[in-house]
């Protein structure tokens, strides 16, 4: 297995912070996902065959997940048994769809489709149904799904405003937005972390899940940890490797 730096950005926790699931190249050009174990240990493939499988996202109860696929021209949104098995094909239309973000519920799906003349839209649809996708909001300024909300209620956008990167919800019909706040840049131009206002904090804990809030100003600041993942990553494929 052969490993970018740019695999690296693609990296997620299982649910229950066992396991890590990530791109690879097995050497054959191929990008396939793979999880690896926080114990060690060979890693496991979820995905075959040709193209590229980025982005993956587990489920909140860790049975799949979902994951961007680019091959023959198309850029798709699949999803998956985290134990490997037949794909599920979860994006309905001929954009570019990529990014899926689970509800709390594992059934609940959303995801980012960039129609040809550049317009974002935001679509959701559900696992147990995903004949019936909803288009909840297009705009033409970049707008990116983030998270779904805590109660399921909303889903949780990143958009660009006037050169700043705001995070706003959504709800699920699409005919109400609120502003949660914007990142706050210094006169240098140097960008901080979202500055959330008083609607954003009640979505804190689905922004921030790791408890991390930072403001230029300094009035609230949290523990950052270094996780060397590069490492924990590395020592699996050489267990693999002896194995």
């Amino acid at each position: 297995l052969i490993l970018s730096a740019q695999e690296f950005g693609l990296i997620q926790w299982s649910p229950d912070c066992r396991e890590i699931a990530y791109s690879a190249d097995d050497g054959t050009g191929n990008l396939n996902i793979y999880r690896s174990s926080i114990d060690g240990g060979a890693p496991v493939q979820v995905t075959v065959g040709s193209g590229g499988k980025l982005i993956p996202s587990w489920s909140p109860d860790g049975r799949y997940i979902g994951y961007t696929m680019t091959a023959g021209g198309e850029t798709q949104v699949y999803v998956i048994p985290a134990n490997g098995g037949l794909p599920r094909r979860i994006s309905r239309t001929g954009n570019v769809n990529e990014a899926v973000i689970w509800a709390p519920d594992s059934d609940g799906l959303a995801y980012l489709s960039l129609r040809p003349d550049e317009v974002f839209e935001i679509w959701r649809t559900s696992l147990s149904n995903t004949e019936k996708a909803v288009r909840v909001t297009d705009s033409a300024s970049p707008c990116y799904p983030m998270c779904w909300s805590e109660d399921g209620r909303f889903l949780l956008l990143g958009r660009d405003r006037e050169g700043r990167f705001c995070a706003s919800a959504l709800s699920l019909d699409g005919k109400r937005e609120v502003e949660l706040g914007c990142e706050k840049r210094e006169d240098s131009g140097r960008s901080f972390f979202i500055e959330l206002n008083a609607a954003g904090r009640e979505h804190v804990k689905a922004l921030y899940p790791g408890g991390m809030a930072a403001f230029a100003d300094g009035e609230q600041v949290s523990e950052i940890y270094l996780k060397r993942v590069a490492e924990l990553i590395q020592s699996n494929l050489l267990a693999g490797r002896e194995n």
